[in-house]
């Protein structure tokens, strides 16, 4: 029987009230590498020119994914309207890399549109 482990966190924040990333590419655990590159090169081919950046969050970037238990959670930024973009492959590619990789316990694509996650208000708020 499998346990429940206490690995859920509030990100921490900076004296500015940003979020402080505690992720980083040198704590994924190497058996997570091959299928971060297909969901990588899986977002590459559908989106093309679409695709801003490619984002990796949760358990797993924080060097906590738990094989078979942890989901691989990404965010994919696109520089057109989502509107605009054909998005009807993502269910198939998740379903696609679920059964091809059992070291997660799925994967999960969103998209957001880069106006969406650069909120102008923000922005006036706290100039660059």
């Amino acid at each position: 029987m499998r346990s429940i482990k206490n690995i859920g966190h509030f990100c921490k924040n900076d004296c500015n009230g940003f979020i402080i990333n505690d992720a980083s590419l040198d704590k994924i655990d190497t058996l997570f590498y091959k299928l971060i590159e297909m969901v990588i090169d899986t977002y590459r081919q559908k989106l093309g020119s679409n695709l801003h950046s490619i984002y990796i969050r949760g358990s797993i970037p924080r060097g906590l994914g738990i094989p078979g238990v942890s989901d691989l959670d990404t965010v994919c930024v696109t520089n057109k309207e989502l509107k605009d973009i054909d998005l009807d492959w993502a269910d198939k590619a998740e379903r696609e890399l679920n059964n091809a990789f059992n070291c997660v316990n799925g994967v999960e694509m969103s998209f957001f549109h880069l106006n969406d996650i650069c909120n102008t208000k923000l922005f006036s708020i706290y100039p660059l």
